[in-house]
């Protein structure tokens, strides 16, 4: 980029001159295939000494192939319709979101009174086979805290995380100033989420359209709970376990201590990553990338496995659903199975004490 701008003229620089195409950043400068292979996991921005800010640029750049060319990845499309049609990327039944609470009693937000917290399931945590055991944990786990929650059912919409990392600002705030006047019209005082792209979305990006609202991952609220004595965990965890740190929950949201505290005190055997915390290894899910095709180098979630296999462990525990299938993913694919997947989530919810 720096030899590009030394190249160009200052009339083509202010914008007075047509920059010609040899001088193009997208496609030229910067190859297509870059832009669209960035996890958004912003690795490179915090080993970066000069603490540059590369995902932002990267994010418009897809913005603008997404809405003005109309350039984006074929895979993306079902993703963007299912938002747009069903408010989740699977483009599954709206009227299915609840079938995960099957056999529970969870309230919808408006039959709860008094100081409320809603419980946000997300996409995966509503649709994913997976990710709707960790959401019935998590109201386990809520409900022996007896903590005062509802859900949104079907009025819940994809926050829009992927559409914005895939460059489709627009739909994107459509979910939001969807979702941000739905929440409104609850005056719920904290926001629970087991998805790190929900939280990052709704504590973050929603200030943009109105949205100032608390939001708590559920493993730093449920680690809170611990610490206050609202839930006795009972017995150990005896498994050899180690954790994959969520970008989104530990670059993005600075939180690498609480998955540490509770795996510290039920999990005797559990051992640190080389690449943990802030300095964590991507699942490769990130930045949309969920949904698209991986067509150069190697598979991300395939790396990061391999990682995890390495420190020995039996149990690579995850706070995220996207972490969650991706690494499951590898664990199949290259013939790990004697290696399990466990959300933090539903380890806690096995321990915890009824009452």
């Amino acid at each position: 980029l720096r030899d590009l701008i030394y190249s160009m003229s200052t009339e083509e620089i202010s914008g007075e001159k047509e920059i010609p195409e040899e001088k193009q950043i997208i496609g030229k400068t910067i190859s297509e295939e870059t832009i669209w292979a960035c996890t958004t996991c912003r690795y490179c921005e915090w080993a970066c000494p000069l603490f540059i800010n590369f995902v932002p640029k990267l994010v418009g750049h897809r913005s603008y192939l997404t809405l003005e060319e109309s350039n984006f990845p074929n895979e993306a499309q079902i993703a963007f319709k299912g938002m747009e049609r069903q408010g989740n990327p699977w483009n599954l039944a709206r009227s299915d979101r609840m079938k995960w609470a099957e056999g529970l009693d969870v309230k919808h937000i408006s039959e709860v009174e008094g100081k409320k917290y809603l419980l946000w399931v997300g996409c995966a945590g509503a649709y994913e086979d997976s990710q709707k055991k960790v959401t019935r944990a998590l109201v386990k786990i809520l409900n022996c805290a007896n903590v005062n929650f509802g859900v949104l059912g079907e009025e819940e919409n994809c926050t829009g995380d992927a559409a914005r990392r895939l460059g489709n600002e627009y739909l994107f705030a459509t979910l939001a100033e969807q979702n941000v006047e739905t929440i409104k019209g609850y005056n719920v005082s904290e926001i629970i989420t087991a998805c790190p792209h929900c939280l990052q979305s709704l504590k973050v990006d929603y200030k943009d359209f109105g949205g100032d609202f608390k939001v708590t991952h559920a493993i730093t609220f449920i680690a809170d709970l611990i610490k206050q004595n609202r839930i006795t965990l009972k017995g150990k965890f005896e498994s050899r376990t180690t954790f994959h740190d969520p970008c989104y929950l530990s670059r993005y949201e600075g939180d690498t201590e609480s998955a540490r505290y509770i795996l510290n005190k039920i999990s005797p055997n559990f051992k640190e990553l080389e690449w943990s915390g802030e300095k964590s290894i991507c699942c490769g899910a990130g930045g949309g990338r969920f949904w698209l095709e991986e067509k150069i180098g190697d598979r991300i979630n395939h790396f990061r496995f391999n990682q995890i296999a390495e420190s020995g462990a039996s149990c690579a525990v995850v706070g995220c659903p996207f972490c969650h299938t991706m690494l499951d993913n590898a664990r199949g694919e290259l013939g790990k199975e004697e290696i399990v997947v466990k959300d933090l989530i539903e380890i806690i919810a096995d321990m915890v004490e009824e009452n």
